[in-house]
């Protein structure tokens, strides 16, 4: 509402008033004067509250820094899921987002109902929309599109749980998906993860404009016209006081501007080539190469992602006069890769606060971390049907080996080595051993680095791709000492990455340096758009017709399945080591973890061997349950 047309009556009132006191003072019942006096006190107040209204509903603006100290930047999966729903509910009830999770959920249940009740496509359609599958009625109408509603009593308790209908359909059609896909979900209803629109309008707006103006006073000019207006209204000296006192303090807010310093900053660490695990420091030096004091400079350091500080802070303040300089110590735990620090984040304020600007310092430097070569304390899971080379690779086909196979009768041609002399001198016949035969295997290490496989169950965790790039390092290390001639592919929309299987000495470096320093596996996620078919024409191009694929990805997506497809359609048996990013903190979590399982099963039913790693487990245990299933 604009309080110019009240101010404008309240003028021509006043020019009114004045007029009639002029030409006929005895129709006047008060004193002219003091009527003036108290409609300008009124207005006063007016204005004031006005100003106070709109500096509550005004954003304030500020340069809000980064948050540099903790691993971040990539979601968990289903946290798109939560986003949806949010998103699909009142007061928003975007209809987008409703159909996209009806859809979501079908085609879960759809794939669902094929896998493990034996249905074909038709007939899981048909079981869908019919609602045959659950006697929970509000699952069966959610994934057909629509909502139940429910009775009154129910509808009654679905409000006092502050619950929507789209809601309680979304939740209880997981509880319902939970009983028919196998998966560790906990039995207990997980409610839906609400968000407020305040998340989305958050009142405080980051801008790296300068400078600006903070508006860090823009409640003393309430408090003055308040207080002025009262205290002329009532004709009190101590609110007219009050009332000027603030005036003076509005006019020292609006006094100055912000300083333009110019600020130099330097960056060393305490080692250039950490191990992952090791604790390294990062000094930063910034000084004050203007002429200009500075009485306020904080400055952040931003740290690249896939990085966190264990002891001291990336930030601080200081007060900078001309040629001082301040220094900034932290530690930060080393992650294996290549980590490109960039820039510093200087924010200069006056010295009353109302006037700051931003200055982004160029500060380049990069810190490589390679892992150590420390193989795995288990056997790698290869397939068989590839192998063509003399090496360690236990076949099933009869031939020369260490490891005893069967006893069969001589034949002409037969080596007097693999003769079993022992039994011939008991019966006089001639028998020949045979050993189970050994390969080496030409294996191409394929990590799924696309924006999708960027995955954590929280803030705190490597993402999928950094898990794969490190069991990689260690599986390349496993893989070469056993003879194998091994390859390094990284599916990902940036620069190619791709390395011809070797049984060279020198492979092994080549294959940890790409997974260092390659661009593919950054920290950030990709931004480019990535093409399935496309990307397997690249690979099969350049792939050997004999080689299999060792692959690493978190499969939390529709399109890796595919991928995998048609990798393995084309003659390249896949083998995929899948580290878990799933949590179950909310609905949208669970539904995630629901669909990675039935992913994970679809591959197993394909004849494709799949470890499914869970974060914090080591991979020798994985593997050890891989045996156990492979032995039942």
């Amino acid at each position: 509402m604009s309080v110019r047309p009240l101010l404008g009556v309240l003028a021509l009132l006043g020019v009114a008033l004045g007029v009639t006191g002029i030409l006929a003072p005895e129709l006047l019942v008060y004193d002219i004067g003091t009527f003036l006096i108290a409609a300008a006190g009124v207005v006063a107040i007016i204005v004031g509250l006005h100003g106070a209204i709109r500096g509550w509903q005004a954003p304030r603006l500020e340069a809000l820094p980064p948050v540099t100290d903790r691993v971040g930047g990539v979601p968990a999966p289903g946290d798109d899921i939560d986003r949806d729903v949010r998103l699909a509910t009142p007061p928003a009830a975007y209809i987008r987002e409703q159909r996209r999770l009806h859809q979501r959920t079908a085609r879960l249940l759809q794939k669902a109902l094929v896998l493990y009740r034996g249905h074909d496509q038709e007939k899981a359609e048909r079981t869908v929309e019919r609602g045959e599958w659950t006697e929970d009625p509000a699952a069966a109408l959610f994934v057909t599109g629509r909502v139940f509603r429910g009775s009154f009593t129910h509808r009654l308790r679905r409000r006092l749980r502050s619950e929507y209908p789209l809601e309680e359909g979304f939740r209880r059609t997981v509880l319902e998906l939970a009983t028919l896909i196998p998966h560790d979900i906990a039995p207990e209803e997980v409610p839906t993860s609400r968000f407020s629109l305040g998340n989305l309008r958050s009142g405080v707006t980051s801008t790296d404009a300068s400078p600006i103006e903070t508006g860090h006073w823009r409640g003393i000019s309430v408090v003055a016209l308040v207080c002025l207006g009262a205290g002329v209204g009532v004709q009190d000296p101590g609110l007219v006081l009050a009332g000027a006192v603030g005036i003076g303090y509005i006019v020292y807010a609006n006094s100055g501007e912000a300083p333009t310093g110019q600020l130099v900053a330097e960056r060393t660490f305490s080692t250039d080539h950490p191990v992952p695990g090791d604790v390294f420091e990062v000094r930063l030096t910034v000084k004050n190469a203007g002429e200009q004091f500075l009485p306020d400079v904080r400055i952040i350091d931003e740290l690249p992602e896939g990085l966190s500080v264990v002891e001291g802070m990336p930030s601080r303040s200081a007060a900078l006069r001309p040629g001082s300089m301040v220094m900034i110590t932290y530690q930060v735990e080393a992650r294996a890769g290549t980590h490109r620090f960039e820039r510093t984040r200087a924010i200069l304020r006056s010295l009353n606060g109302s006037h700051e600007c931003t200055q982004l310092l160029d500060v380049p430097a990069e810190i490589t971390c390679k892992p150590r070569p420390e193989p795995i304390d288990a056997d790698v899971p290869l397939r068989t049907s590839a192998a063509r080379y003399v090496g360690q690779l236990r076949t099933d086909t009869a031939g020369e080996g260490i490891e005893f196979q069967a006893v069969r009768e001589y034949r002409p041609g037969d080596r007097l080595s693999r003769i079993d002399w022992t039994r011939y001198a008991r019966t006089k016949e001639l028998t020949t051993i045979d050993f189970h035969e050994e390969k080496a295997a030409t294996i191409v290490l394929m990590i799924d680095a696309r924006a999708d496989a960027y995955l954590a169950p929280d803030a705190d965790s490597l993402n999928a791709v950094h898990r794969s790039v490190g069991m990689a390092n260690r599986v390349l290390v496993s893989l070469v000492n056993a003879g194998h001639r091994v390859g390094l592919a990284a599916m990902s929309p940036r620069e190619p990455c791709w390395l011809s299987p070797s049984a060279s000495r020198n492979v092994e470096d080549e294959a940890r340096a790409l997974l260092t320093e390659h661009h593919s596996f950054d920290a950030s996620p990709p931004t480019e758009e990535f093409r399935t078919f496309g990307w397997v024409e690249w690979f099969a191009a350049r792939a050997p017709r004999d080689s299999q694929v060792l692959m690493f990805s978190p499969l939390c997506d529709p399109l890796i399945e595919e991928a995998i497809v048609r990798v393995e359609a084309r003659g390249h048996p896949v083998t995929i080591i899948s580290p878990d990013p799933t949590t179950g903190d909310s609905v949208g979590h669970q539904l995630a973890q629901l669909e990675r399982r039935t992913t994970i099963d679809s591959l197993r039913r394909r004849g494709l061997r799949v470890i499914d790693w869970p974060d914090g487990e080591p991979i020798e245990m994985s593997l050890d349950r891989l045996s156990g299933r492979d032995a039942r």
